[in-house]
Order: C-alpha cells, then structure tokens, then sequence
C-alpha cells in the first residue's frame, strides 16, 4: 500500500514538472517573439506598437536588458511625435485664421479641418471652423445646385461627387443628405446586375470571372461598399493560390527557407490550404537534419565578426527548432555585439 502510495505522490510531482516546464517555454518563446516583432515594428519607425511589444517583454523579465532600452527609446520617440503633431496642429490653425482674416474662406477651413484633426482639443477651433462656413454658405448652395443638375441629367457618379464636395462645406446638410440617398439608389440599380453575377461566380469558385463581375459593378457605383468587401475577398483567393504556386517553386527550387515562409503565410491565411501542410512536413524533415550546419555556419559568422548575418543564421536555427538552447544564447550575444557597433557608431 505504501509502495503505491508513494507511485502517485511520484507521478503527481513528475505532472507538475512537467506542467510548469512547458508554462515555462511559453512564456519564454511569448517573450523572444514579442521582442522580435518589437524590434521589426521599431525598424518600421511604428513606434507605439513597438513599445507594446517591449512592454511584454520586460513585463515577462524586467532584467532584459535589450528590451528596457528599446523601450526607453520608444517612449521619448512617442513623445517626440506628439509633441511635433501639436506643434504641426498650431501652425496649421494660426495659418487658418491669418487666412480667415484676409476673407480667404475656402483656403482659411482647409487649415483649420486639418488643425483639428491633429489635435481636437484646440481652443477655439470649432469657432472659427463655424465662422468659416457660415461664410461659405453660398458657395454651398451652388453645389446643391450643380449637385441636382446632374442628377436629373442622369449624370449619376459625377452627382455624388459633387455630393461628396458639400460635406467640406457642411457635414450634416439636410438637402444634401436627402440628395445621395436618391443619387445611391440610382447607382445601386446600375451595379445590381453585376454584383449579383460577381456572388454567384464566387460561389463557384470562378474567382477570375467574379473579379471582373465585380469591377463592373464597382465602375458603376464606385461607392458600394459590399462590392469592394466582395471584390477584396475573391482577390485574397487568387493571391493565395498565386502565392501557394510561387511557394511550390520556390521549394521546387531547394529554396526551403524562403518556400517555408511562403507555405506558412498560406496556411495563416487559410490552413491546409491545397497541399500546404504536407510540403511543410517535408520542409521541416529537410531542415532539420541541417540544423547542425546551420548552427556551426553561424557560429563561424559571429567568431568572424560578421554578428548580422550571424543572427539571421541563428534566427534560421531558431525557425527549425525554437528550444535550441545555444542558438538562443548566440542570437542574443550577437544582438549585444551589434548593439554595442551601433552605439561605437553614434546610432548609425
């Protein structure tokens, strides 16, 4: 009794190892991506995503060296972009309201529209936008005019543009909102036809005859959004089988890296797509017996110097198989070593 006794104390500790050992990888591959994609975020001036990223980071381990100091970075970076949007916002109202006082109305609201985009809390911004407009009154009022010419004239795109021009002079315009509703119903009926041709062919999977079903529809009513949402859609499908053919040839042609990271972004758009899943277990069989080459090629880059290249190669490493522990320490020395270049540099 007592031998079994002490079997389950064995196998409950054993399930807790087990357990917290694979909490542990989670949390530490949730930490190098994060940071990976805070650096690739950082590279592509994105900063305020980037400091989300770094945020987890040191959330996970506040001594990641690294990561507070990007992070340090993306603060006074985030800072420095507010500070020369409100900078950006005063210039644009001051230039308004010179121009409101020379009586240049239209010139005077397109600075001061773009004043308060950039910062809504400008003091008496609103005011002088109103000013403006009262102003422009007549000016609107011509438009409402041109507006219904051309819609009795069964001109009816060329109608909702003019449409689309009150809304500079008032957004919320009773006559003119009374005006697109009839000016959109013409337009619908015009692009009905093929809107339903373009469905019904994606339905079918004829995606190249829905394409062009719908850029008939959308070339009579440019403003339908269900027939961009649709048309979006049915270009994702021939993307994806474009890139699904570009990712065989690539494997085709023993570029497996490049093929792997082609089968993946088509299975992240759509898993199992075709034959995705089963040319990735190949990829993975053939890289993996590589790893050892990979690693070692990396290693002579980082004793060389060469630390760029030698991260893509442990990044390569890291690709095959994320619990390769010594990639891991290598990657990380060799983005200290070019941190340090960098910095040698004068953050060049």
């Amino acid at each position: 009794m007592q031998r079994i006794f002490l079997q389950i104390i064995t196998i409950l500790f054993m399930c807790q190892f087990a357990g917290c050992t694979m909490i542990y990888h989670s949390v530490k591959e949730k930490r190098d991506r994060s940071y990976r994609e805070g650096v690739d975020l950082y590279n592509q001036n994105k900063y305020e995503e980037a400091h989300d990223r770094f945020k987890t980071v040191v959330d996970i381990e506040p001594d990641y060296k690294e990561a507070r100091s990007y992070l340090t970075k993306t603060e006074k970076l985030i800072k420095l972009k507010e500070k020369q949007i409100k900078q950006k916002a005063n210039q644009n109202y001051n230039q308004g309201v010179a121009l409101l006082k020379r009586q240049k109305y239209e010139e005077a609201l397109t600075y001061l529209l773009q004043a308060k985009n950039e910062d809504p809390d400008l003091v008496d911004v609103d005011e002088k936008i109103d000013e403006c407009r009262t102003k422009l009154a007549p000016k609107l009022k011509q438009l409402l005019q041109q507006t219904k010419r051309l819609y009795n004239a069964k001109q009816y795109i060329q109608a909702y543009q003019a449409y689309l021009k009150t809304k500079f002079y008032s957004p919320s315009n009773a006559e003119a909102e009374e005006l697109k509703g009839k000016i959109e119903e013409k337009l619908n009926e015009k692009a009905k036809k093929y809107k339903t041709n373009g469905w019904e062919y994606y339905k079918k999977k004829q995606y190249a005859a829905s394409q062009q079903q719908l850029q008939l529809a959308l070339k009579n009513n440019p403003w339908d959004n269900e027939s961009k949402d649709m048309l979006n859609k049915v270009n994702g499908r021939l993307n994806l089988d474009k890139n699904y053919n570009n990712a065989i040839t690539l494997y085709n042609n023993a570029d497996y890296f490049a093929a792997k990271s082609a089968f993946t972004s088509v299975n992240n758009v759509e898993q199992g797509y075709k034959a995705t899943d089963h040319y990735l277990n190949k990829i993975n069989s053939i890289l993996t017996t590589r790893v050892p080459e990979i690693y070692n090629n990396g290693l002579a880059l980082y004793e060389k110097g060469d630390y760029q290249s030698a991260v893509t190669e442990f990044n390569r490493v890291l690709s095959i198989n994320p619990g390769h522990t010594m990639a891991q320490e290598y990657l990380q020395r060799a983005k200290s070593k070019l941190e340090i270049q960098k910095s040698l540099q004068g953050g060049k």
